[in-house]
């Protein structure tokens, strides 16, 4: 629930009328993934089922940034050249930051009603940050 208040927070989508969503564009479904973690807590994450995505309607272009392993040594012999000391960063919902340039809308998320009880049925959720499960999130 923390990441949904964070998600809701954030401002990661707009409720609007489902009339709203332009002719062409498909409403996708959300879906919650549970897992457990290795120190035996359970975390579960709201994503978006991307792969119902239209290519040219919903995404143009897919760009993943990658490191390889030529990237990684090279920093590691000029951290050992010059002295330097690495910092690990973990940014948590790291993949809500990124801004959409498509118009993206999604169905009600199980659990939605229970946060937002004025809402119901008649409302569709668009999507002006990435969100886990879409193509563009990477």
């Amino acid at each position: 629930m923390e990441r949904f208040r964070d998600m809701i927070r954030r401002e990661v989508w707009v409720n609007v009328n489902p009339s709203s969503v332009p002719g062409g564009l498909k409403v996708i479904d959300p879906k919650w993934v549970f897992k457990e973690k290795s120190d035996s807590r359970f975390r579960a994450r709201l994503v978006c089922l991307g792969y119902s995505q239209i290519p040219g309607v919903d995404f143009s272009d897919i760009y993943a940034p990658v490191g390889n392993d030529v990237t990684f040594h090279v920093v590691m012999v000029l951290q050992l050249i010059f002295g330097l000391h690495e910092v690990l960063l973990d940014v948590e919902t790291a993949f809500i930051y990124g801004k959409l340039e498509e118009e993206i809308h999604m169905g009600i998320p199980t659990g939605y009603k229970e946060v937002y009880q004025d809402r119901g049925k008649d409302t569709v959720l668009k999507l002006p940050t990435a969100m886990y499960g879409l193509v563009q999130a990477a």
